[in-house]
């Protein structure tokens, strides 16, 4: 399976302006995987975190920071209609020593050995989180590791199985938390690819069914003539000879079918 699949980075931020020079007010991110293995037996559900990153702008640095855009629109949408996460936000920002360039820099930092192995950056989508978060790095000076190849479109992906209205998404007390939407994302996302795995594994077998019912037949008709044989008389080779033809067919059928693991 490609690396889609088994080495990803989820990324959510806050912000106070949905532009690409909006203020970032906190990132959340958390590298997770599935071994190969895993994958192969269709397991990736459940996904494997790795580390994860969270931190906030300090609420001085806050008052202060003129590089980037604060929309009153937006602050207000925090105050009116996210009072709890902005509470909770709030009293986190009161304990954070960080300015904009502090925690830009500490992020890029911790993701940016990931990058260098290949992992690809899930936003919601990236046009929001990682171009916010590239002219953050732009107007900071600090260079921005993700390629455009490794960039993944949490929505995209997550309308391939759900309608909007049918979506999951995060409780009211929990929408908002970066940290906590990027975790959210990270198994939604493995939810998805574990479906379109087993989409795929399922197609294979329909593309072996003939090959697959021809095998059945080959057993079934094997099994018949060792009932037979055995009113009759026994045939040491013959026996032998369909009992190994028997197994292929066996095996056959095993290789066709998709591994079902429990969840």
């Amino acid at each position: 399976m490609n690396h889609l699949i088994t080495k990803n980075i989820s990324i959510d931020i806050e912000t106070f302006g949905n532009r690409p020079n909006g203020l970032i007010i906190s990132i959340g991110a958390i590298a997770f995987s599935s071994a190969p293995a895993d994958v192969e037996a269709g397991t990736l559900f459940s996904g494997k975190p790795e580390d994860s990153f969270y931190e906030v702008l300090n609420d001085n640095a806050l008052e202060e920071e003129t590089r980037f855009v604060k929309d009153p629109s937006m602050i207000r949408w925090w105050k009116e209609t996210n009072k709890v996460a902005f509470e909770k936000l709030s009293n986190l920002m009161r304990n954070s020593t960080l300015d904009s360039e502090q925690l830009v820099t500490k992020f890029i930092a911790w993701l940016k050995p990931f990058c260098d192995q290949g992992y690809n950056i899930i936003g919601n989508s990236p046009s929001f989180d990682l171009v916010i978060i590239e002219n953050a790095c732009k107007v900071l000076g600090i260079p921005f590791p993700v390629n455009y190849r490794a960039e993944t479109d949490y929505r995209t992906l997550t309308d391939l199985i759900w309608t909007p209205e049918s979506k999951p998404r995060p409780g009211p007390n929990d929408a908002h938390d970066a940290l906590f939407d990027a975790k959210f994302q990270a198994g939604m996302f493995a939810q998805v690819m574990t479906t379109v795995y087993r989409w795929k594994a399922l197609e294979q077998l329909a593309v072996k069914l003939p090959e697959v019912q021809e095998a059945l037949k080959v057993g079934l008709k094997n099994s018949s003539e060792l009932y037979a044989a055995s009113q009759s008389g026994f045939d040491a080779d013959g026996y032998a000879e369909d009992m190994d033809e028997l197994k292929a067919a066996i095996q056959l059928i095993e290789a066709s079918v998709p591994p079902v693991t429990p969840q």
